[in-house]
């Protein structure tokens, strides 16, 4: 069975995500401060009553501040919800044959983005597991470098 990708762009980069992964596509609103998280990488939306931890995509893929917003995704994988803030999505892809041979690189860096050209274009795919990965990292990360986590050590 084929895999469906929803393609979605990051300032002049375009990516592609496994459609089944994808809960639910709304527009981008401005997040709430997670404390010790800078807005920069993320923050909390209130979706329908309930709270959703949401990541800016320049942040997760390494391209800084200042991009536009106009999507979020809400990924869902067993137990977990996040959302992902995007540029804009652009479709969906059913027939997105990708083969080895077509694999341009695969980002140190990123290693859950793979690189493909496709029709003249550079498509990074995002592998799932990676990407929960990393989110996780950034929000644990950010914490940590602000000093949360020693403060809290410190006063135990």
């Amino acid at each position: 069975m084929a895999t469906s990708w929803l393609q979605f762009d990051l300032g002049e980069r375009a990516y592609a995500i496994p459609l089944s992964a994808v809960a639910e596509i709304m527009r981008a609103q401005q997040p709430r401060l997670i404390p010790l998280v800078p807005l920069s990488v993320g923050g909390i939306l209130n979706i329908r009553g309930e709270p959703l931890v949401v990541l800016n995509g320049g942040a997760v893929f390494g391209q800084g501040p200042g991009l536009c917003y106009r999507h979020v995704l809400l990924l869902e994988q067993g137990d977990l919800r996040i959302g992902l803030r995007v540029g804009q999505v652009s479709r969906i892809d059913h027939d997105l044959a990708v083969s080895r041979g077509r694999v341009e690189n695969v980002d140190d860096e990123y290693p859950f983005v793979c690189r493909v050209n496709r029709a003249g274009e550079t498509l990074g795919l995002v592998e799932l597991d990676g990407f929960l990965e990393r989110a996780t990292a950034l929000l644990t990360q950010s914490r940590a470098h602000q000093g949360g986590l020693e403060k809290c050590q410190e006063a135990c």
